[in-house]
């Protein structure tokens, strides 16, 4: 990513990018999840999480899962996010 070199101080204090993983926001992915942000964000609150792509990160609930299917994502944004 490229930024302004005149934003770049604020830049360093307020964003993090993690690397790609592979994490399933399952109970432990989300257990692991609010952890990183508690330790990346000790001294402030975090203002935006982004998980992009949102597709890495879903299950579902089940094998079958569809990320396509609205009750399926509204229920994993409801209860994991």
């Amino acid at each position: 990513m490229e930024f302004d070199k005149n934003l770049l101080p604020l830049v360093r204090e307020n964003l993090v990018i993690t690397p790609q993983f592979k994490m399933i926001l399952n109970a432990h992915g989300v257990q692991a999840t609010c952890e990183a942000i508690r330790s990346h964000f000790a001294d402030h609150r975090a203002d935006i999480i982004v998980a992009d792509p949102l597709r890495n990160v879903f299950d579902g609930g089940d094998s079958d899962a569809d990320e396509n299917d609205n009750a399926e994502m509204l229920l994993f944004l409801q209860q994991r996010l």
